[in-house]
Parts: structure tokens; sequence; C-alpha cells
């Protein structure tokens, strides 16, 4: 008695699946005919870096913290006159790096994961946001005070003739003690 091997059909499709996987410019070359030694089948299973390592996490986002944190210590400390003018610009330049590094600092402890960080950038952020309303609001009418941008002009020489016109001033006041001492 023979024995019929089972399923002579799906032999035949079978057959049919593997010449046509053979064919596939990028088949495995198992299926091809070519056996691959064992080293680079191991090498082959294992995925590379998908991705550039990053440098570690809570150096650049408490970096970026830390600098948001220094400049707005040093905004509240700033030695300089504000209140119109060139110092105003530079004070106010200043004021709006705050919160685009408090952003910054957003971003990067957010892709770093790290909370406390975050935090503390979200807080800089929002104290940015504080001294940009300090400084513009009362320079667009918005606030009670109001202020300007430039500063008014100082008197200059060309104003002098204007106060030398007024009544003349006496050249010399009479002591009436020293007047009793030189008439005797």
């Amino acid at each position: 008695m023979s024995v019929k091997p089972p399923n002579p059909p799906h032999d035949s499709t079978d057959k049919v699946v593997r010449e046509l996987l053979r064919q596939l410019p990028y088949a495995d070359p198992d299926l091809r005919g070519v056996p691959t030694p064992p080293a680079a089948r191991r090498q082959r299973q294992t995925p590379g870096p998908i991705m550039k390592p990053k440098p570690p996490g809570w150096q650049r986002s408490w970096g970026w913290v830390t600098l948001a944190v220094v400049l707005a210590v040093g905004l509240s400390q700033w030695p300089y006159t504000r209140s119109c003018g060139y110092p105003l610009y530079g004070y106010l330049a200043v004021v709006i790096l705050l919160p685009v590094i408090a952003l910054r600092a957003v971003v990067a402890s957010w892709i770093d994961r790290r909370a406390v960080a975050h935090s503390f950038a979200i807080v800089m952020v929002l104290g940015g946001l504080g001294y940009c309303a300090e400084v513009l609001l009362p320079r667009v009418n918005y606030a009670r005070i109001s202020a300007t941008w430039q500063c008014k002009p100082t008197p200059s020489f060309a104003v002098a003739p204007a106060i030398l016109a007024g009544p003349p001033l006496p050249l010399a006041t009479v002591d009436p003690v020293r007047a009793e001492a030189d008439s005797t």
C-alpha cells in the first residue's frame, strides 16, 4: 500500500508561493536558497539605534531653568535707570528675553521628562510675563500709572538766555550790622 501525502494541492501552492517569494528583490536569503552564516542572522535580528543618543537630560533641562532663574533675579536687582529712553529699551530687551529662555526651559524639561524642572520653568514663564506687563502696560495706557517711552528733553544752553531775561536779581544784599559799623 502506498501512502499518499496529506493535502497534495497545498504542496503545489506552497511551491508556487516559495518560487514567487524567491523572486522578490529583498527576499529572505533562506528562501532564495543562499544559506546565511549564524553570525549574520544574529546581527540581522538585533535592531540598531533608531535615534542618536541624547545628552543626559537633567543637565540640559536644569541648565535652562537655572539660566532663567538667574536672569529673573538679575532683573529684580537691575542697577540702572529704566524709566525712559535707551536704558528702557535695554531693560525691555532683557525682560523679553526672560520668557523666551523660560519657554526653552519648558520644552527641554518636557522632552527630558523632568517634572520639577518643568514646574520651575512654568513659574519662570509666568514671572517673565509679569515683568513684561510691568514694563509695557503703563506705556500703552492700560494701567492707571502712565509712563512714556521717551525722556523729556532736559534744559540746554539755548534755554539759558530765557531764564536770564527774567527780572534782575539783586547783586548784593545789605547787611544791617555791617552797615552800622561802616557808618560810624
